[in-house]
């Protein structure tokens, strides 16, 4: 991410990457400057985090315990995701150590988005 900073991505600072143990997730969920915190982890730091976060009004997202999520954001295309989640699950006939298992979408409706029939046979359908 750091190679497209600028005028691709946000600006220095706005998004940083912090690794470390339960006692780094709490410092930074309880960390007056930190509005959102994004955990990928055990449930039992994960649900500290949330509550930190709770007693804060600050936003989380966690995603405890699993591996190899997708996050679709409300403004990506699903007709795009759709097919990259399908690379990334099946390339290699799903034997990679990071093929996507679950997708979540951020989108608070669904909303179409090509003019391409959902009926008939496409990549993922049985034309029989």
């Amino acid at each position: 991410m750091r190679a497209h900073r600028g005028a691709l991505g946000p600006a220095p600072g706005v998004v940083e990457v912090v690794h470390g143990a339960g006692e780094t997730g709490r410092a930074l969920a309880a960390h007056p400057s930190v509005d959102l915190v994004c955990h990928v982890g055990a449930v039992a730091t994960g649900r500290e985090i949330g509550q930190a976060c709770a007693a804060r009004g600050v936003k989380a997202l966690l995603e405890l315990g699993g591996n190899d999520a997708v996050i679709v954001d409300a403004g990506v295309d699903p007709a795009w995701a759709a097919g990259e989640v399908a690379t990334g699950a099946f390339a290699n006939a799903g034997q990679l150590c990071v093929a996507a298992e679950r997708v979540t979408s951020t989108a608070t409706s669904p909303r179409p988005s090509s003019t391409r029939s959902s009926t008939g046979p496409g990549p993922w359908r049985s034309a029989r």
